[in-house]
């Protein structure tokens, strides 16, 4: 949940900046801010409306899931978290797309939306966000889906290179960064970091040559968790990507033309 709240300081500086999206594509939290920017909601509007959030809000535990965590395969519900997407998604006013897995074989796959209201759009966003082990897979047309993230968690529009700006939000937190040093979960959340981030780091380096793709990745730690608010990060990931995006600015006003050539 904390992805939520960086991606939508993210979004909030991109928009005063004067940049705003054509096409949204998203994983995870990343898919959900897509939705909510594709459906044309302003990033003030969703921010302040984030930031009235409690964890309660969106939480749902099973019952008794602590008792029961060797026989269960997931132990927070999905209604509460559902009715937000459905609340600032529907409809899709521009073209959106967003990354699940299938969980029958591990498969990437891509769900597109340009204006077709399909009944099973906020389910697909839904699947996107919904970690294994954590929420229940979400069934679409008889197949099965889990967060996106497994397999891209950070993903780029199929046709990116037809584009004439790409920007590649970040919400994840940096394992170095992470805010405990020991423990099994600690590890265990560290090496997924880990993979995570090897997995974004193959995308950026895709890209690189590129000089149309913009990285912006906040290294904030999340120190309540990945499955806790921390509405903090919402002005602290509009401020540093504010400054990110003044220095790029910078860089191209002080570019000095070479003698004989025209920009």
């Amino acid at each position: 949940m904390p992805g939520l709240d960086i991606h939508a300081g993210m979004w909030k500086a991109l928009h005063e900046a004067g940049i705003d999206a054509t096409h949204c594509v998203g994983t995870s939290a990343g898919a959900i801010i897509s939705g909510v920017d594709a459906a044309g909601h302003s990033p003030t509007e969703f921010s302040t409306f984030l930031a009235s959030l409690s964890d309660d809000d969106v939480r749902h535990e099973r019952l008794f899931w602590k008792v029961r965590f060797t026989l269960i395969d997931y132990f927070l519900e999905s209604d509460r978290i559902l009715k937000l997407i459905k609340d600032w998604t529907f409809p899709s006013l521009k073209p959106l797309s967003v990354v699940a897995t299938r969980a029958r074989d591990g498969a990437q796959i891509y769900f597109e939306f340009n204006g077709a209201y399909l009944d099973d759009f906020t389910l697909c966003i839904l699947a996107s966000m919904s970690i294994c082990g954590v929420f229940p897979k979400v069934t679409i047309k008889d197949e099965e889906y889990v967060d996106g993230g497994v397999r891209a968690n950070l993903p780029l529009p199929v046709n990116w290179k037809e584009y004439d700006e790409v920007y590649l939000l970040i919400a994840s937190g940096r394992p170095e960064v992470y805010h405990k040093e020991t423990g099994i979960l600690t590890n265990l959340f560290k090496n997924i970091g880990w993979l995570m981030q090897d997995q974004i780091l193959d995308v950026i380096s895709s890209t690189e040559k590129s000089q149309y793709v913009h990285v912006l990745w906040p290294p904030f730690d999340t120190p309540k968790g990945t499955l806790r608010f921390d509405h903090d990060l919402i002005e602290k990931s509009y401020q540093w990507t504010a400054s990110e995006l003044f220095k790029m600015k910078s860089q191209i006003l002080n570019y000095q033309i070479p003698k004989g050539k025209s920009l």
